[in-house]
């Protein structure tokens, strides 16, 4: 999709639909419509006075323009009270649009700017949350859908191909071109992450999907650096490979670095990179198997994150450490009640095979650990347990470091990425002590789940300030909204971009 911004006069626009924004507060719709030719002005003022129900919140009204204008048709979107607009209501509005526009055939697309009609909201803001609502609300993952993507004679959907923003004032143009340019970075960022957790795990194993992240990172200067079995084995990490080994698929360990040169700060991301996960010999429920590809989720978020800040040119360095495997139920698999010696010389006791992440996780988070991070972020869908705790609206977030997270629920409350930080009290650290172990991989049966993942990778990140994000309900959905649709929603690159750009 073509992204640009621009003053123009409405009467030299010759898009498929500009787009109006309508208030329940009349009068703000009249100084907006004094933009408009003058017929357009009245009729558009008219049918407001005369149908209030128009300016609603959410709802959509397409008229065709009128001759003296280039325009094919113009649509009235109702915002509802204007002291009651946010930034999570323009993104909602925005994802509603982009729907609306592609299921019409409205391919070519003006929006009329809202300059000085907000109150509550920056100009900046406002066409922040409006973009980001429009591109994420034009996704649709259809690789293999070969009536929608021309393959195999099927016929090619059509998809939206411009966004024009035409401001009201004129001194907005850079204010909102700078706005779009970053909006475009960030969701494109979440639309790759999207399509790698969409994809089948028959074509995102291990090593498909290493490929798949280099691919990512051609054009870009993070480095990328795989540590295949071999060099796993020669770094001691125990834990990845017998995770792996019930899998025929190799473990990789990537290891990705973006260092720019005035860099003051160097954060270290760990994601968890379960490409299928089965549950081992503690095999899953049949309903449950059938999305485990998503379990590679916070490996994919962390691939998200990385490229959006080098695109943006953040001056903060990144490590990203992503154990890939699949856990699956083979004649070498991991066993309950085997004792795992982990990288950092921590034995584990082995309770349930399908607490697979945290082992994974606990040898990459020591090797994350020697980079010297001044703080240590750890992205996974470690726990169905966090949809018991939070449901599956918000993600689970805790950690060792008050500042640090504090600054990530900041991020999360303004990008609506929700998120919620739980307890880590010590006597959390009894849940998971083995009697013939120093630690189990499993907390107290059914109690406090998502906290005990938690506490269990506490132990592998050496005096690093550090925070975990179990993004186990928010990673996928299939209750869509209007900029989140089924399947792989993108969490938490908006926030962990957001947090980035605040440090």
């Amino acid at each position: 999709m073509k992204l640009m911004v621009k003053e123009s006069l409405i009467k030299n626009l010759s898009a498929d639909v500009l787009v109006i924004p309508v208030f329940s507060d009349i009068e703000n719709n009249e100084k907006l419509f004094l933009e408009l030719d003058n017929v357009l002005n009245k009729l558009l003022t008219r049918t407001i006075y005369e149908n209030k129900s128009i300016a609603e919140d959410g709802k959509l009204h397409l008229f065709y323009a009128t001759n003296r204008l280039k325009l094919k048709r113009v649509l009235l979107a109702g915002l509802g009270k204007i002291d009651e607009l946010d930034a999570e209501k323009i993104r909602l509005f925005g994802g509603k649009l982009a729907g609306y526009c592609k299921a019409n055939s409205l391919l070519d697309v003006s929006f009329l700017g809202f300059g000085y009609n907000l109150k509550n909201l920056a100009i900046d803001d406002a066409s922040q949350a409006l973009i980001e609502g429009f591109l994420l609300g034009n996704y649709s993952y259809a690789e293999f859908k070969t009536e929608d993507n021309g393959k195999k004679g099927g016929k090619k959907k059509k998809e939206i191909q411009s966004l024009l923003f035409v401001p009201q004032v004129k001194s907005d143009v850079k204010l909102i071109d700078k706005v779009l340019k970053e909006c475009e970075v960030v969701c494109r960022s979440v639309t790759l992450v999207r399509d790698l957790v969409n994809k089948p795990s028959n074509i995102i194993t291990p090593a498909l999907y290493t490929k798949e992240i280099k691919k990512a990172f051609t054009k870009t200067k993070v480095k990328v650096k795989v540590l295949e079995e071999s060099a796993i084995k020669k770094e001691k990490m125990n834990c990845i490979l017998n995770v792996a080994k019930g899998s025929v698929e190799k473990p990789k360990l990537v290891v990705l670095t973006y260092s720019p040169p005035k860099a003051k700060k160097t954060i270290a991301f760990v994601g968890k990179g379960v490409t299928f996960d089965a549950g081992g010999i503690n095999l899953k429920p049949s309903q449950w198997l059938a999305n485990m590809k998503q379990d590679m989720g916070g490996s994919a978020a962390v691939v998200g994150v990385m490229k959006a800040v080098a695109e943006l040119k953040l001056p903060v360095k990144l490590v990203g450490v992503l154990p890939l495997v699949e856990n699956m139920p083979g004649g070498k698999a991991l066993k309950t009640g085997d004792v795992i010696v982990a990288a950092n010389g921590k034995t584990i006791e082995v309770e349930n095979t399908d607490a697979e992440g945290r082992l994974i996780l606990a040898d990459a988070l020591h090797y994350a650990t020697r980079f010297k991070p001044n703080y240590l972020v750890d992205v996974a869908t470690l726990t169905g347990a966090a949809a018991v705790a939070l449901g599956s609206k918000c993600t689970s977030l805790m950690g060792n470091d008050q500042e640090l997270i504090d600054g990530l629920l900041k991020a999360s409350k303004e990008t609506h990425e929700l998120a919620w930080q739980l307890p880590m009290f010590k006597e959390y650290d009894d849940d998971i002590k083995s009697d013939i172990a120093d630690i189990k991989n499993l907390g107290a049966r059914g109690e406090a789940g998502v906290i005990a993942g938690g506490v269990f990778l506490k132990n592998f990140i050496g005096d690093n300030k550090w925070a975990h994000i179990d993004i186990g309900a928010t990673a996928w959905t299939d209750r869509p909204r209007p900029y989140v649709s089924k399947g792989a929603t993108g969490y938490p690159v908006r926030m962990l971009v957001k947090w980035l750009k605040e440090l």
